[in-house]
């Protein structure tokens, strides 16, 4: 009888450290999902906050695009007349003997006219290059 006592006290036992194991086994489970959760929420929120950013930055290119293609317009505009202008002034240089700053300012802006030139030359080559409107 007493080892019949003693066999189920040790069933007992064993069932008590079962049943603890479970439960620490599943309090462990319960945790991990808990973190998964906190995790998820984390990562939707990251991608909202990515979504927003990526949008915000799709207006600043298009704000920017749009000014450096008006800006480019501006240029365009402001550079058609001057090739005709310089070869005008050139001309009129010939009857007039100009001080030597207004021939050497002429002189730096054909300069900067073939700069120009050149720029929008290499642009127009470059395959890469924006189409300013």
């Amino acid at each position: 009888m007493q080892k019949l006592h003693d066999l189920q006290d040790r069933i007992n036992s064993m069932d008590r450290q079962m049943k603890e194991t479970v439960m620490e086994y599943e309090d462990i489970v319960k945790e991990k999902q808990w973190q998964r959760v906190e995790i998820e929420e984390k990562h939707q929120a990251i991608m909202i906050q990515m979504e927003h950013l990526i949008a915000e930055h799709g207006y600043a290119i298009a704000h920017w695009k749009m000014w450096f293609s008006q800006l480019a317009a501006l240029a365009n505009r402001a550079i058609d007349g001057i090739p005709k202008m310089m070869r005008e002034a050139e001309v009129a240089l010939t009857f007039y003997n100009p001080p030597k700053e207004v021939k050497n300012f002429l002189e730096h802006y054909k300069w900067l006219v073939g700069v120009m030139k050149n720029m929008i030359t290499r642009q127009n080559n470059n395959s890469c290059s924006l189409v300013f409107l």
